[in-house]
């Protein structure tokens, strides 16, 4: 969740015309950000430790942000009307179609592995996983080698 609040941050900053202010803040960061997990792991071994040092760093990263956003963001209201009802209902009878489609895939692409989990065990799982894995590397890379032939 981290990750995804970071990038809508920097979304805001962009969506507010400041590419270049979203550039420098990117361009500045993340080298350090690289250079302090690239120490973290020739110190630690292991992969918690680097885990818990991204999460501090970026939620390092979060906070430099938000001062940042509220000088942008607080003179200006966010909503002109308060979203009643009636604006609320065409904009989810617009997306229902778009969010059953996303939790149908989800569903579709989680519960093979839900159910043999819970029927064969942690071994089995891990073996089922990987034969999905390499099946799905293996259909892909023979349509992307399949692709120039059929294109013009």
């Amino acid at each position: 969740a981290l990750p995804i609040f970071d990038y809508v941050m920097s979304a805001v900053i962009r969506g507010k015309g400041e590419f270049k202010l979203a550039a420098k803040i990117e361009i500045f960061l993340r080298p350090i950000m690289a250079a302090i997990t690239i120490a973290a792991a020739s110190l630690f071994s292991t992969a918690q430790a680097l885990i818990l040092v991204y999460l501090i760093l970026l939620i390092g990263k979060i906070l430099i942000k938000i001062p940042i956003l509220r000088s942008q963001v607080s003179q200006e209201k966010l909503f002109s009307t308060p979203f009643s009802q009636l604006q609320f209902r065409p904009l989810f009878n617009f997306g229902i179609w778009t969010w059953a489609h996303t939790l149908g895939g989800l569903s579709l692409s989680v519960i093979d592995r839900l159910l043999v989990g819970f029927l064969f065990g942690s071994h089995d799982l891990a073996r089922y996983g990987t034969c999905t894995d390499h099946s799905y590397g293996w259909s892909t890379d023979s349509a992307r080698l399949w692709s120039p032939a059929t294109t013009r």
